[in-house]
């Protein structure tokens, strides 16, 4: 395999995985929100009602897609 096509390969694997995280935190971004506070603590954990860092994570989406 060429090099160019191993870049090109990777490139595209990134792309993937950008764009499947930002299609996450848009559509489920509760979720994610859930998932980073377990796992790295670094968002508040889930409460019921309107939280602003749902409505930031959906926004930034937004950007990563």
């Amino acid at each position: 395999m060429s090099r160019g096509l191993l870049v090109f390969v990777l490139q595209i694997f990134v792309c993937l995985a950008v764009a499947l995280l930002g299609a996450w935190t848009l559509f489920r971004p509760k979720s994610f929100q859930a998932f980073v506070h377990e796992n790295f603590g670094i968002f508040p954990s889930v409460k019921p009602g309107i939280q602003p860092i749902a409505i930031l994570t959906r926004l930034s989406s937004a950007f990563l897609l």
